[in-house]
């Protein structure tokens, strides 16, 4: 029988982060429209993702984020269509349809971001 082995911390903790990633889903959600999640992202991607929607698809914010204690709450628009950006603790990172036309746009966000994410800059907006 061998011994067990002890690792560090740190390395433990790498070692989780590496069983998750920041694959999302697309739900529909309670306002009957898209939604695409990334469970295990951190609020730290939510501006990231701000920032993709404006260089890749042109939306634009429409104010500055809200930030709770268990959510950070945004809207973008592009030519009359908004869609909600945030984070909560249910979720994690989103982008939300508000209209049929918003929910066209996040399933093809939804596979840009599935791409996009998967590069590994991105890794370290993980939440452990």
């Amino acid at each position: 029988v061998k011994p067990a082995v002890c690792l560090p911390f740190s390395k433990a903790l790498h070692d989780m982060s590496m069983l998750k990633d920041l694959s999302g889903k697309t739900y529909t959600a309670a306002n009957g429209q898209q939604t695409y999640e990334v469970f295990y992202a951190s609020a730290g991607l939510v501006p990231v993702i701000g920032e993709l929607l404006q260089e890749h698809f042109g939306f634009a914010p429409t104010s500055k984020p809200v930030i709770g204690l268990d959510e950070v709450v945004a809207e973008v628009e592009k030519d009359g269509i908004k869609l909600g950006l945030g984070w909560d603790n249910w979720s994690g990172a989103y982008v939300m349809g508000f209209c049929e036309e918003g929910s066209k746009w996040v399933n093809k966000i939804s596979h840009f971001l599935n791409d996009e994410l998967e590069k590994p800059k991105y890794r370290k907006y993980i939440n452990m």
